[in-house]
């Protein structure tokens, strides 16, 4: 089950457990656009003119990325990168 469409029970989740999640949703967004496109992690490095080695850090989460990387990502993907922001004491999915 893919962790965006996953039901959170509980959104009092520690700050950490809600970096981790909002992380794994990024990745997993970025390496699904990049297998609908073909694209290798060397091609997204060439195209963000950085290393292999961090873009391998980035989706493997050992990376503390900033927005700015983030949208750099989502624009060389074809993409945008939008932060949604939700009411903590909301029950609800995160999409």
């Amino acid at each position: 089950m893919k962790i965006k469409y996953k039901k959170l029970k509980d959104f009092g989740l520690t700050k950490e457990a809600q970096i981790q999640t909002a992380k794994l949703i990024f990745m997993e967004e970025v390496l699904e656009r990049m297998e609908q496109i073909d694209m290798s992690r060397s091609e997204l490095a060439c195209k963000l003119k950085c290393k292999p080695s961090f873009i391998t850090k980035l989706l493997d989460g050992r990376n503390n990325f900033t927005f700015a990387t983030a949208v750099r990502v989502a624009m060389a993907l074809n993409m945008k990168f939008i932060p949604i922001l939700t009411h903590a004491n909301k029950k609800q999915s995160i999409h």
